[in-house]
């Protein structure tokens, strides 16, 4: 639902390990994805959708830039 020109901000949570018998805790990290990215994530959807050769390609194109960014984005810790 973001514009073009928008970062996409994923928060992710996961159970934490805690005491035995202690109140759960949930992890929760964010992820900032550059605007740039965005355009391949939403895009990355299609492919399921479309019995168009082109358009899979392109999909495709985009699934792998995704991929690309993933291996390679920088982690940013907060306190």
């Amino acid at each position: 639902m973001n514009d073009e020109n928008s970062p996409l901000y994923a928060v992710i949570g996961t159970p934490m390990p805690g005491i035995r018998g202690g109140q759960p805790r949930q992890h929760i990290a964010v992820w900032y994805i550059e605007p740039e990215r965005t355009q391949g994530l939403s895009v990355s959807r299609l492919q399921k959708f479309t019995k168009n050769e082109l358009v899979r390609q392109l999909v495709e194109g985009a699934y792998q830039r995704v991929v690309d960014w993933a291996l390679t984005a920088r982690v940013h810790g907060a306190a």
